[in-house]
């Protein structure tokens, strides 16, 4: 992956940086046809690795000796700038921080609200948030859709099922992209 032909960038390694946000389909384009996994430089210089290819992802998600929990990671993560959660306290206890038995469980409580039926009853809801979020874009067509429209559908749905009045949406939304 070292030769410029193979890997877009000329160290080999992808900066995760705000200029690659601004374009990062064309980005992801790129290293998906040079390959499924990367070496990568994100936030505060943390090494680690990219992964394009589905199938490697997959595999990656689901392999037990790759942990979410970062405290074998803590002396790292500190020495690059991150603030850790503590395991199992506060934000800690979140599932996306949990690796199983303690995520097997978490996830077990939040599937009950995610049953079939009331995924389909929730349908006409999203629905109607979707459509206001498009009447609401700007008549010129020209649009940040992430900021606009792929950012607020999730935020408004999850603080809808969470029982957020509808005037406390936005709050609910840039308290989470703090969060996490």
């Amino acid at each position: 992956m070292s030769s410029p032909e193979q890997c877009p960038y000329e160290d080999g390694r992808v900066v995760i940086d705000p200029a690659f946000k601004a374009d990062a389909p064309a980005r992801y384009a790129r290293l998906r046809r040079s390959g499924p996994i990367h070496p990568a430089e994100f936030h505060l210089g943390l090494k680690g690795w990219v992964v394009v290819g589905h199938d490697l992802a997959r595999e990656a998600l689901t392999h037990p000796a790759l942990l979410k929990d970062a405290t074998p990671a803590a002396e790292a993560l500190a020495a690059a700038g991150y603030v850790l959660h503590r395991p199992k306290v506060g934000l800690g206890a979140q599932m996306m921080e949990a690796d199983p038995p303690e995520h097997t469980r978490l996830r077990r409580l939040a599937s009950a609200a995610f049953t079939p039926r009331r995924t389909a009853g929730l349908a006409p809801r999203i629905e109607r948030i979707a459509h206001d979020l498009i009447d609401a874009l700007p008549p010129s067509g020209e649009v940040d859709l992430v900021e606009a429209y792929n950012a607020p559908l999730p935020a408004a749905v999850i603080a809808e099922l969470l029982g957020i009045p509808r005037e406390h949406h936005l709050d609910f939304r840039r308290w989470s992209g703090q969060a996490l």
